[in-house]
């Protein structure tokens, strides 16, 4: 098949007009997702700062860039205007691209801004073809910025770790993903390229020792095998820390229903169901002077504190950053001046994200008057679930805060509220968690 190639073709006055607002606008709007971006620590604390506001920005800048592109890429206009829409203004009027009705049916430089292919400094990645055809994708040094900005600053997210050691394990080559993993990961940790090759990985596992926090970059089937030839060599698992990132075919976080099904007592209630609640929970918790105070004396955010070794919440169990758990020091401490000023719809803001995933919790419905017996229930199934390699994480604060406890119990068709005794997430810990420490008898 023949792609096609339009040219950009002249602009009336009133578009180049349109043309020059748009990009300066564009310019504003990107300049200031960079500054947040700049560096990958700075990227966690927006990521895990998010407001609804943003929701409506990021809105703004898909339709600039869509607008900017109706008069700036020769493909774009060509392919608005065979779909009846060159006149659009809302994001909802543009018509949807896909593989199909765009990248298949135009080449690289008419969907290039201004219809030019700058060849310096471009990387052409290939899918792996698994919609029926292999598809080039040319990305510029711009986006591939942006890309690898975003990939770092996820990794560090979702695995800290002082000695990141990243083992990509995809398949290298002209491979979208393998390529862009490989120099991604070089920016926050230590790299190597080793592909889908089992004995280059068991060789390197071995070679540099358990002294690094491995992450292991592969597709879901891959990792699977790669498990079982580290089991079969009798790999010292307990002496190393080896996470897994995936990529290709999605699974589902959610617990198998077999498992939900066997928790008697206990409602399965979907993370996103409830981001809400906890949310408004959170305000709650961080606006009330006594529950601050007391959060303010339990946790252990520094390790000079005098009681960091014995007992309390630590920053390594909230797995923060030394920025981070400064920053939290420093808002807790000065929580009196800063409460009129927003503080508690900051600090609740930096948990917003803790619900928005495919996964579960769980709320235990029971007599309120029998806590002894709940209280057995409850262990039983902690217990149960670690077992089978599930953990769970106290989410109390949406029933201690009296509006979200009834709202909870009205979602569930719980006539009292009052017998809503425990709720907390559960899942797959994506690392074993660093415990904080606790007195002893002697």
């Amino acid at each position: 098949m023949t792609r096609l190639s339009p040219g950009l073709g002249p602009l009336t006055p009133r578009q180049r007009w349109r043309r020059v607002r748009l990009q300066a606008y564009s310019w504003a709007l990107t300049g200031a997702y960079r500054l947040g971006a700049m560096h990958p620590a700075v990227w966690r604390l927006v990521a895990r700062g998010y407001h609804p506001v943003l929701d409506r920005v990021a809105a703004r800048h898909a339709r600039v860039a869509c607008q900017f592109a109706a008069v700036d890429v020769p493909a774009y206009r060509d392919f608005l205007r065979a779909n009846g829409a060159e006149h659009s203004r809302r994001l909802a009027d543009f018509p949807e691209t896909t593989k199909h009705n765009y990248a298949g049916v135009y080449d690289e430089q008419s969907r290039c801004q201004e219809g030019r292919l700058h060849r310096a400094g471009v990387i052409v990645d290939e899918s792996s073809g698994s919609s029926g055809k292999p598809y080039n994708w040319v990305r510029g040094p711009r986006e591939l910025k942006g890309i690898y900005r975003n990939a770092a600053g996820y990794i560090e997210l979702v695995f800290p770790g002082e000695r990141l050691f990243v083992i990509n394990a995809y398949s290298m080559g002209a491979w979208a993903t393998g390529t862009t993993t490989g120099a991604a990961m070089a920016r926050i940790a230590m790299v190597k390229n080793t592909g889908p090759d089992l004995e280059k990985i068991a060789d390197t596992l071995e070679h540099f020792g358990p002294g690094y926090d491995y992450v292991v970059a592969a597709y879901p089937p891959f990792l699977k095998h790669l498990r079982d030839r580290l089991d079969e060599a009798g790999f010292p698992w307990g002496d190393y820390r080896i996470r897994g990132m995936v990529g290709g075919e999605y699974h589902p976080g959610r617990l198998p229903g077999e498992v939900a099904d066997g928790l008697g007592g206990m409602r399965r209630v979907a993370c996103r169901d409830l981001a809400d609640l906890l949310h408004a929970a959170d305000l709650h918790q961080f606006g009330d002077r006594e529950v601050t105070r007391e959060l303010r004396a339990w946790l252990r955010l520094t390790r000079w504190h005098r009681r960091y070794l014995l007992d309390g919440l630590s920053d390594r169990a909230l797995a923060l950053s030394r920025f981070e758990a400064l920053a939290l020091r420093a808002s807790l401490a000065l929580y009196p001046a800063l409460r009129p000023l927003g503080l508690p719809r900051l600090l609740a803001g930096a948990s917003r994200g803790l619900l928005d995933y495919d996964g579960d919790v769980l709320v235990l419905v029971g007599a309120a008057g029998d806590e002894v017996e709940q209280g057995r229930v409850l262990m039983r199934h902690w217990l149960t679930l670690s077992g089978l390699g599930y953990t769970t994480h106290p989410l109390s604060q949406i029933i201690d805060c009296g509006p979200t406890r009834d709202e909870l119990a009205r979602r569930l068709e719980v006539d009292d509220p009052t017998s809503l005794l425990h709720v907390a997430r559960v899942g797959r810990p994506k690392a074993p968690a660093a415990p904080s420490a606790r007195v002893k008898d002697s």
